[in-house]
């Protein structure tokens, strides 16, 4: 039984850890334009990543602290709930930060204003605009 859960645990991880490979530069770009961003990764690092990841190591050493291990698995089994809603808020509060805020157009935000990429992310983005032809008379 605890060979088949540890296999489960194992697995579930290594998912984890598939879904995250993509999501987490998406994740460390937004946290660099948005607090709210930054401080999900935080919560996220300290009550479910770190947590997660002691638990493991503990799994892994020669000498089994169960107990501890066990800790930390409760650490992480009470904060995954959180962990998923707070994700799911900062989508909740883009949508309703827009819909509150008046439209701006881009083209009158300053330039110090406008975030800037995270290295790595240059030239990755293209972004095409087509204004109309405005004060040309035919």
């Amino acid at each position: 039984e605890r060979v088949e859960a540890g296999r489960r645990l194992k697995a579930s991880i290594a998912r984890h850890h598939h879904i995250m490979k993509d999501f987490r530069p998406l994740l460390k770009a937004l946290a660099t334009c948005d607090e709210r961003f930054a401080a999900y990764i935080r919560t996220y690092r300290e009550r479910f990543s770190e947590p997660l990841v002691k638990a493991h190591q503990l799994l892994d050493a020669d000498s089994l602290d169960l107990n501890a291990c066990l800790r930390h698995f409760a650490v992480v089994q009470n904060n995954i709930c959180d962990i998923y809603l707070g994700l799911l808020s900062l989508n909740e509060s883009t949508q309703s930060t827009r819909l509150l805020s008046p439209s701006t157009d881009s083209r009158n935000i300053p330039k110090s204003e406008t975030p800037e990429l995270p290295p790595g992310f240059e030239g990755d983005i293209t972004v095409e605009f087509e204004f109309p032809y405005a004060g040309k008379i035919s």
